[in-house]
């Protein structure tokens, strides 16, 4: 019974101290306000600089490539079968997502390279071309964006929101074949 009032006490002195005291600081403002308004301040800084996103050159000698990543990106695989790496953007709710798998079967034209994108769910191409080497597409759903680059051997996607294409399109055009 202790125990059962000691609790009640607790949760009480908790309810109290989270609905009582005043949010307002000198000059009328209020700290949620001040808050928000630095959050928007920071969110606008991370956005720039997210567009402008240090990357690194990464090798990868099981399926013979070199890609650029994300520096403060995450492997999240890498091994003879397929490369990814992910960057989880300051919302937390998209990423520059790169990966990059052995290329299979063969593509001759932009149209075969079409059919291939589609095969794996890239519906929506609003753009494809023939590259130095390659192929390139791009694949528009939503809110997101996808670039797909082709060359030699091996294949690149990278996934990204919208706004970020010309980043999506200059980590997935540095694929290279090293087989």
């Amino acid at each position: 019974m202790k125990k059962l009032i000691l609790i009640f006490t607790v949760f009480a002195a908790f309810t109290l101290a989270s609905c009582g005291g005043s949010n307002t600081k000198e000059g009328g403002e209020t700290s949620t306000a001040s808050a928000d308004n630095e959050t928007k301040k920071n969110t606008g800084d991370e956005k720039k600089s997210e567009a402008d996103m240090e990357l690194t050159n990464y090798e990868n000698k099981k399926i013979g490539f070199t890609i650029m990543v994300p520096k403060s990106g995450k492997v999240l695989a890498d091994g003879e079968f397929g490369y990814t790496n992910s960057k989880v953007l300051s919302d937390g709710m998209f990423e520059v997502n790169v990966s990059v798998n052995p290329a299979v079967g063969e593509v001759n034209s932009v149209e075969d390279y079409k059919k291939d994108l589609g095969n794996m769910m890239a519906k929506n191409i609003t753009k494809a071309e023939k590259t130095a080497g390659g192929f390139m597409a791009i694949n528009e759903q939503g809110p997101l964006l996808t670039v797909y680059h082709r060359t030699g051997k091996v294949q690149a996607k990278v996934s990204v929101p919208k706004k970020m294409k010309e980043l999506a399109e200059k980590i997935a055009m540095s694929l290279k074949s090293a087989k």
